[in-house]
């Protein structure tokens, strides 16, 4: 491995994507658009993300291997990148617009429901996975055999 002030004789580029939600997610997009007027998104090698940086990142791969796929390397042009950039900006801001979180209050009963401090509890299979758990890890319940201290169990 070469040391750190040692010149590398194949440089590689990465591009590291921050979470942060839907700011972060909106700024990536507008950096790889930058990019791309730059003409910086051929060099790319290596994409990092986290959380927010994930969706674009995904989308950006997603429509860069289509890219890839598609055309043979010598066709290929910083305007292709440009335009894949493009197509990730319509499709976040189409996906963000929809408000995946807001359809949420489509069922107003079932989010007090989900609201309520023993909604976990209620339900009956994850109830039953939760005593199964607890038996197998700390040697209580029905698993656990006769004179067992878990007296729900």
């Amino acid at each position: 491995m070469p040391s750190v002030t040692e010149e590398r004789v194949d440089p590689k580029l990465g591009l590291a994507l921050s979470g942060g939600g839907h700011r972060a997610a909106f700024f990536h997009i507008g950096v790889l658009a930058r990019l791309a007027e730059l003409g910086l998104l051929r060099p790319i090698q290596v994409i990092s993300t986290v959380s927010g940086g994930s969706i674009v990142g995904a989308l950006y791969y997603l429509h860069v291997k289509n890219l890839l796929e598609t055309k043979p390397d010598g066709e290929v042009t910083d305007a292709d990148y440009a335009e894949a950039v493009r197509r990730v900006e319509r499709e976040y801001r189409e996906a963000a617009a929809s408000n995946v979180r807001g359809s949420g209050w489509v069922n107003p009963l079932k989010n007090v429901q989900m609201a309520l401090p023993t909604y976990s509890r209620t339900d009956r299979v994850g109830k039953l996975y939760e005593r199964r758990f607890y038996a197998r890890a700390w040697g209580t319940g029905p698993a656990a055999g006769a004179g067992s201290p878990c007296a729900t169990c």
